[in-house]
């Protein structure tokens, strides 16, 4: 007859199984470090303003579309729905805040849903303020 594990034995296992378990795809995953961003030197993982791309999406789909020019009095952001209080923000407000030292930056990837293996580079990364 076999010899029954203890339950310090059987609990040191499964901790060691549930780790092989999880761990072992991660091996296959390309680093996720990043070097330092220092001053004046390229960073290849960002791209470049000028080659980021530009989709609109019904310039194709809909006959004699063209971006429309918003001037910036007129823009405002609606924040509202499931919200305590909702309200509008206009463009110089916004700016207000940026100026005042109260904007976020984050590196972020975007890509277009259209982005395929047929149609390729609607994707770029970052620095957003």
């Amino acid at each position: 007859m076999p010899a029954l594990l203890s339950r310090r034995q059987f609990v040191r296992q499964a901790v060691g199984a549930l780790g092989v378990v999880v761990l072992t795809p991660m091996a296959a995953c390309d680093s996720t470090l990043v070097t330092p961003l220092v001053e004046g030197e390229a960073v290849p993982f960002l791209t470049p303003a000028d080659n980021f791309y530009v989709r609109n999406g019904a310039e194709i789909s809909i006959a004699n579309w063209m971006q429309p020019q918003i001037a910036q009095a007129e823009w405002a952001l609606s924040i509202e729905g499931l919200v305590a209080t909702p309200t509008t923000v206009g463009f110089a407000e916004l700016m207000a805040e940026t100026e005042a030292g109260n904007a976020v930056t984050i590196l972020k990837t975007m890509r277009c849903v259209v982005d395929s293996n047929e149609v390729q580079g609607l994707i770029g990364t970052g620095v957003w303020t």
